[in-house]
């Protein structure tokens, strides 16, 4: 029974028991070379392009006024965009805008959207209009019945 993978570049084959495969070629490295630059890898002109391209950012620009900084969200559109993401960038609680770290709560870029409610408050909400139903109910089939009524004795 064989445990771990040596590493494909021939002046290493370090067994490695972690291997990672680059990228780019696909081979098996140790944790020393499966960086492209750090071995001969067989995709070179996929790496000339990513640098090209690493100049060009594929992320969005943020939208508040006057705000010249990234955000965290990829333009998934874009040529330039590297597939793999696992995750959607962070964007405003209220308005759901896609703004830069320093943007992106709520008070920071003067958000317009009204507030969201939670579970709690809307359940709250839900009772107190059930009650001032209920109120209106009893206010209309029983006339002088409120709260001026007297208690009995």
């Amino acid at each position: 029974m064989e445990y771990g993978t040596n590493c494909s570049l021939g002046t290493c084959s370090r067994l490695s028991f972690l291997p990672i495969n680059c990228t780019y070629c696909k081979a098996t490295f140790c944790e020393d070379h499966h960086f492209p630059d750090r071995h001969t890898c067989a995709a070179p002109s996929t790496l000339a392009s990513r640098e090209r391209n690493a100049a060009a950012s594929p992320r969005k620009a943020c939208e508040a006024k006057g705000c010249d900084a990234f955000t965290l969200e990829v333009d998934t559109s874009s040529r330039t965009s590297v597939g793999g993401f696992t995750h959607a960038a962070p964007r405003c609680e209220r308005c759901r805008g896609s703004f830069c770290m320093a943007h992106r709560s709520f008070g920071s870029h003067d958000c317009k959207a009204p507030v969201i409610l939670t579970e709690g408050q809307k359940k709250i909400l839900a009772a107190e209009e059930r009650k001032r139903k209920a109120q209106e109910i009893l206010k209309k089939n029983f006339p002088g019945r409120g709260a001026a009524a007297k208690p009995k004795r």
